[in-house]
């Protein structure tokens, strides 16, 4: 298998179905009494756990540590610990439906084509038209799935 469809597997389609599973998990947790901090904190735990056997296992320690990556990781668990609140909120105080936000929500990968494409000069490599139409079948969608 090349590396482009390994990709695809366990950076797409694998990575699909565990974010589409969290919402619902959410939601159930949430059904069983769970406030959004609560469900925050064991999101917590259970990514510190996955974190404390792959360093070790497959990066085979932390590599070279540097205080601009350490600020970037954290600012990653900051920006995606603030979303899943978001979500847990939305979903317990508002009663929001999981199948309306959640396609909604999902347009965070608009966020990501534009700074991928603008930070990292992505656009130098990639075919920029398909992706552009692409992003407007997503905005597309999004508008549709509102309307639900």
């Amino acid at each position: 298998m090349s590396n482009n469809m390994a990709g695809i597997l366990l950076g797409g389609i694998l990575l699909a179905v565990m974010y589409g599973l969290f919402p619902v998990l959410v939601k159930s947790g949430n059904a069983h009494g769970l406030t959004p901090g609560a469900m925050l904190l064991c999101v917590g735990a259970a990514v510190t756990a996955i974190g404390g056997v792959y360093l070790p296992v497959v990066d085979r320690g932390f590599g070279a540590v540097s205080f601009t990556g350490t600020a970037f990781g954290l600012a990653a668990g900051f920006a995606w610990g603030l979303g899943a609140l978001g979500v847990g909120y939305a979903i317990s105080a508002l009663n929001a439906p999981v199948a309306l936000i959640t396609p909604i929500f999902n347009t965070n990968s608009l966020v990501a084509v534009v700074l991928g494409l603008v930070v990292f000069s992505e656009w130098k490599t990639l075919q920029v038209p398909p992706l552009l139409l692409g992003t407007l079948l997503i905005v597309i969608g999004g508008i549709v799935i509102s309307r639900a």
